[in-house]
């Protein structure tokens, strides 16, 4: 009988099957080191031999960013080499803001995109503090669809409203008893049609809060809504969690489109928050 849905026929995770899930601070992920306000050097976080087949979806995630008391933006570089050593090429820059410990809940993204086998999967990480603690990465592959013919899978990546010069997104200022001002945070100069959000404080005594979050695409007066109350955790110990971690928005996109979002929280606004999206297509 054929299954009317796709069902993945490989996967694998760069952490090892019973590895103890951590209690505190934990190791879970590969060390990576951060330069501030600009990429340190990639790490290989899954190596050319367990990239069996080729990968038409792919989930990465980030931990262990946070300092209480200090303002830790950050921009998780992905790059691959297909020729399966160490010579990365970016694939996508993705701005994750302050993430917590592995415990709680990762800044993470997935992805239909896909990498050819036998390729090298390495992270590398830019901070906006001169305190360059190492962070945690890891990575999920999967691959061998048992459906090829219904799945979508992405050639490129359209990064809107990063900021690299400070590890961060576009300003937005949140909203409190109503929602904050759509804002405009670029132009599409290629089509795409499946979306995902990161978003962050860079402040060193942020506000305990939900923020619920907001994009759109279209124009000043005519918007597409593609996340509506997407939402974020901010602790007051200066880290943050999106809690629909990974979720994806489908909205097809012309280049020339704009990217809008908004955002609305929970208790007094936070200053210099900013938020990004990227889409994919292809």
């Amino acid at each position: 009988m054929l299954s009317m849905s796709n069902q993945w026929g490989w996967t694998f995770d760069s952490i090892p099957d019973g590895t103890r899930p951590p209690t505190t601070s934990g190791t879970m992920g590969t060390l990576v080191t951060p330069a501030q306000n600009s990429f340190g050097s990639y790490v290989t976080i899954i190596a050319a031999a367990d990239v069996d087949y080729d990968v038409w979806e792919w989930e990465v995630r980030l931990s262990q960013v946070f300092a209480a008391g200090n303002a830790r933006n950050t921009v998780m570089r992905v790059g691959v080499d297909p020729a399966g050593g160490t010579s990365f090429t970016k694939v996508v820059d993705l701005f994750c803001g302050s993430p917590g410990p592995a415990y709680n809940l990762p800044c993470t993204f997935c992805f239909p995109h896909r990498i050819a086998a036998g390729s090298t999967i390495g992270v590398a990480l830019s901070v906006n503090h001169s305190t360059l603690t190492a962070a945690r990465a890891q990575a999920i592959i999967r691959g061998r669809p048992t459906r090829p013919e219904i799945v979508r899978v992405g050639k490129y990546f359209e990064e809107v409203g990063l900021t690299l010069a400070s590890s961060s997104g576009t300003a937005v200022v949140q909203g409190t008893t109503s929602e904050g001002d759509w804002t405009d945070i670029g132009t599409l100069t290629r089509p795409c049609w499946t979306w995902r959000l990161g978003m962050g404080v860079n402040n060193a005594a942020q506000n305990q809060s939900i923020v619920h979050m907001d994009m759109a695409i279209g124009d000043a007066s005519n918007k597409r809504m593609v996340f509506q109350n997407y939402g974020a955790l901010m602790n007051s110990n200066e880290d943050s969690y999106h809690y629909r971690t990974s979720e994806s928005g489908n909205c097809e996109a012309d280049d020339g489109e704009h990217v809008y979002v908004r955002a609305q929280s929970s208790a007094t606004a936070d200053a210099n928050f900013s938020m990004f999206a990227v889409g994919v297509g292809g």
